[in-house]
């Protein structure tokens, strides 16, 4: 081989290194990424979370009466004490921080078993952050509520749409891009709206295509301003 072709050969090996380099950079969170490395996670996002495990557990130990109202899904559900602000419901909180709709399909029992008049679901977020495919996360929802109708027919199951992150505030907490992940959600939640046999509560409605800082306080998680958009989204379908 000629020196000149050798030289293109590497010119052209240099360039495609430099390009897959790229890609990585950007697919792991650009410049926010390389400004606050890779050290820490979102407590809301690791792939393996043993605090889903404990809380599945815990569920196992807990009152298996039935219950009027059940919220079910990830740390926004998890985070909030549904039963002390819905005084004379009976109510069961069956959030999970860090869980993913694949998560609670697999525990779904432990709503249905409850035998639960109302069910309110809200799982997503963590799927999103694990590059887990819309596509995958519809299916995930309608095993859910097909699980649910088997269970118990007479119940009536709302899917509330996920909530978008906010912007820099997101990214500075949790080391991630939020453009791409309110992207995704914005995809999710037209599919969800699509499904069949359910309630849709598009709660995310009211905060827009990005979450604004007044209602989060990492980015991810809601504040108290938040929740009294969610809340008064969804109280007229709990209590009616």
């Amino acid at each position: 081989m000629s020196k000149k072709n050798v030289f293109r050969v590497s010119l052209f090996l240099n360039v495609a290194v430099i390009v897959a380099g790229i890609i990585i950079f950007l697919n792991q969170g650009g410049w926010v990424y390389l400004a606050n490395g890779p050290s820490k996670v979102s407590a809301d996002q690791p792939k393996v979370d043993p605090i889903v495990e404990i809380k599945r557990d815990n569920f196992e130990l807990g009152d298996k009466q039935s219950k009027e109202v059940v919220f079910a899904g990830d740390s926004q559900t998890d985070y909030f004490e549904w039963g002390e602000y819905f005084e004379g419901i009976t109510v069961a909180n069956r959030g999970i921080s860090g869980d993913t709709s694949g998560g609670l399909l697999k525990r779904i029992d432990q709503v249905t078993e409850l035998n639960p008049k109302k069910v309110l679901l809200l799982i997503g977020i963590n799927d999103i952050q694990q590059d887990i495919p819309v596509e995958t996360i519809e299916k995930n929802y309608k095993k859910i509520i097909t699980a649910i109708k088997e269970a118990n027919p007479e119940t009536q199951i709302y899917v509330q749409s996920v909530f978008p992150v906010a912007g820099d505030l997101y990214e500075n907490n949790q080391y991630k891009q939020s453009k791409p992940i309110n992207e995704t959600v914005a995809k999710l939640n037209k599919k969800l709206a699509q499904l069949e046999g359910v309630t849709f509560l598009n709660v995310a409605e009211q905060f827009g295509n990005e979450l604004a800082e007044e209602y989060s306080v990492d980015g991810l998680h809601l504040s108290k301003e938040g929740y009294e958009v969610w809340l008064s989204e969804i109280e007229e379908y709990v209590r009616k």
